[in-house]
């Protein structure tokens, strides 16, 4: 009974990346959305079954030569059986795991592409129209919004005079 709940664990665990991911579609670069899997949760978890698959077949293995007194008959062909069926189960293990891996890096990948078609959908920004269209106190200079350049003759943030030597230092015309 317990190599039967074992086996039934061993087959609803297998493929994960099989059951959970959800692969890029063949048309991404088309789409404005994508609904694919790029969590490598499930390829990781059956990359885990795979030595837990062969760990049970190695484990069946040695258990199976023990001499116990009352052995029934047909012990050794029922131990491999499941040994069979551990092997099986890593090897769907294995395969579930590089079809996860490669079906998640695809969709990170349509993902990324995605962002730049994004992006350079993307109008750039009108440029300013008046003083009112920049912000913290710029003007609107030939459509764009630039700091103002002082005047001489206006009076810094203590009230004071702006001197020549800060506005044109030697060695700048």
């Amino acid at each position: 009974m317990l190599r039967v709940c074992a086996i039934a664990c061993g087959l609803v665990c297998a493929g994960c990346s099989f059951a959970l991911v959800r692969p890029a579609p063949v048309d991404h670069a088309k789409r404005t959305s994508l609904d694919c899997t790029s969590s490598r949760f499930a390829p990781i978890s059956d990359v885990v079954g795979v030595p837990v698959m062969l760990g049970t077949a190695l484990a069946i293995e040695g258990l199976s030569n023990l001499t116990i007194d009352g052995d029934r008959p047909g012990v050794k062909t029922e131990a491999r059986v499941v040994q069979g069926t551990a092997i099986g189960l890593a090897a769907v293990h294995l395969f579930s795991a590089v079809y996860g891996f490669q079906a998640t890096a695809n969709c990170a990948r349509a993902k990324e592409l995605l962002q730049v078609q994004q992006v350079q959908r993307r109008r750039p920004l009108p440029g300013c129209a008046s003083d009112a269209d920049c912000k913290a106190g710029r003007q609107c200079a030939s459509g764009a919004c630039v700091w103002p350049v002082p005047d001489a003759h206006e009076p810094d943030a203590r009230g004071a005079p702006l001197s020549p030597e800060l506005l044109a230092p030697e060695g700048f015309d």
